[in-house]
């Protein structure tokens, strides 16, 4: 990959880690992601699956995962993030880990990533996914949430008050071309605050 999209990288990393308690009471008043989580757990399989999510932020879903399986990881890139996640939710299990170099687990039943494989261009999220279904067990599933728009090589580079972060935008089309060895289990389409998103399950072959 590019010395540029490394360098976006670090500085959207940088602008979490800066503005994480900033970005925790947003994630706060935006409130957990409940209808998502309860679709997550009635797709995967077992009553208690072991879910990994992928850019946990502050852990406001983790608590509501925590309520039907006690089996969780948390993964973020943030420190300051990673700190008011455990602060927030004991029983979880919370990693400091950039998500394109965590090792998940071997038999993962899920991978869910609510809108932070946004932050990763194609060849990353192509990555994330080969390593996520070589960790899955039978039937695992990887669940996405994403903002819906053309894609951009360089993606988009955006300065607010929470520091300057890079998005890239996708369809739902491309995230099948890029999950080989997942097949299409759920997808809804959504406009959320002036911007369009959607929500893709993907089962693994």
């Amino acid at each position: 990959m590019s010395e540029d999209y490394y360098q976006w990288k670090r500085q959207t990393i940088e602008s979490y880690e800066e503005h994480a308690e900033g970005l925790a009471e947003k994630y706060n008043r935006l409130g957990a992601r409940r209808d998502d989580v309860q679709r997550v757990l009635s797709l995967a399989d077992g009553d208690k699956p072991m879910v990994v999510e992928l850019g946990c932020g502050n852990g406001r879903d983790a608590q509501v995962f925590l309520e039907r399986t006690d089996d969780y990881i948390g993964v973020d890139a943030s420190e300051n993030l990673f700190e008011l996640a455990r602060e927030n939710t004991s029983e979880g299990r919370f990693v400091v880990e950039d998500i394109e170099e965590y090792v998940f687990p071997k038999r993962t039943d899920c991978v869910v990533a609510f809108a932070s494989l946004l932050h990763l261009n194609r060849a990353g999220v192509h990555d994330v996914l080969r390593r996520a279904s070589d960790a899955l067990g039978p039937n695992g599933l990887v669940y996405i949430s994403l903002k819906q728009g053309d894609y951009k090589r360089g993606g988009d580079t955006v300065v607010d008050e929470y520091g300057e972060r890079t998005f890239f935008y996708y369809q739902p089309e491309m995230i099948l071309e890029l999950a080989s060895g997942f097949e299409p289990e759920y997808l809804s389409q959504q406009e959320y605050n002036g911007s369009d998103w959607f929500t893709i399950a993907l089962r693994k072959q």
